[in-house]
């Protein structure tokens, strides 16, 4: 138990600063309410549903005729202290009430797990689409965003000509997207800079992805690789999940 609190059997927190005289004011500090509901909370949190619920509605039972409540409590007498009404107490009180009205497991549940594929002329390998789909069902609830480097051609590059390159970018995630929808996978894409590295930053600031997957062509083939893309994002993005998937589809477009 943490010097400064009574014991947690008391359902009430108190400041160690009751002890006369070192505050300089006679008498003792009551407890602050915002407090007790945030161990309320916690417990929520923490699947201690039963401790939570008799804390919140002791906390709760502090609040006068007009429903509101002090920023303290003696806890003895039940009398109101301090600033009143406060709104951190009654912001404790909303905000506990959430957590108790909608558990934890039932949030949790909620929410997608999320995996960012970074592909280019690989995005419509069938074989890529087999592992996404398999990594995105392992979860009831899931989401994928194909995000495709418009990756130009040098001369083009040079002339920043990159409506080509943006077109056929589209085309692909496009396709990629279709065939992934088609098997039943919650999926959605987008053009990216044209830098890997940054496509892959900037898809993150939007999309809060669980983990990526990054498809390149082998070894000796891929640009990617021999700018170390691979490495550069495992040490970026840790302890984020990357996973490197090798394929030479699309290998032979001109």
């Amino acid at each position: 138990m943490p010097d400064g609190f009574r014991p947690i059997a008391d359902y009430a927190l108190l400041a160690d600063c009751n002890v006369r005289g070192v505050d300089g004011l006679e008498g003792g500090e009551g407890t602050f309410l915002l407090c007790s509901f945030w161990l309320a909370a916690c417990w929520a949190r923490t699947g201690e549903r039963a401790a939570a619920e008799q804390l919140f509605a002791q906390v709760a039972g502090y609040a006068n005729d007009l429903g509101l409540l002090a920023e303290e409590v003696d806890a003895t007498s039940g009398e109101l202290l301090g600033n009143f009404p406060q709104a951190f107490s009654h912001i404790g009180l909303i905000t506990t009430a959430w957590e108790l009205d909608h558990p934890t497991t039932e949030r949790e549940a909620a929410v997608p797990h999320r995996i960012l594929l970074i592909a280019n002329r690989t995005c419509e390998c069938p074989a890529i689409h087999d592992h996404v789909e398999a990594l995105a069902k392992k979860h009831e609830q899931h989401e994928v965003l194909v995000a495709a480097p418009a990756l130009n051609k040098r001369l083009a590059h040079y002339v920043s000509d990159t409506d080509g390159a943006v077109r056929a970018a589209r085309e692909r995630v496009d396709a990629a997207v279709s065939e992934l929808q088609s098997r039943d996978v919650v999926a959605a894409g987008e053009v990216g800079d044209a830098n890997p590295w940054a496509a892959i930053q900037d898809a993150l600031v939007n999309f809060q992805a669980d983990e990526v997957v990054i498809a390149t062509f082998p070894p000796g083939k891929s640009h990617w690789l021999e700018r170390r893309l691979i490495m550069t994002a495992q040490n970026g993005l840790a302890p984020l999940p990357v996973t490197h998937l090798i394929s030479e589809y699309g290998i032979d477009e001109p």
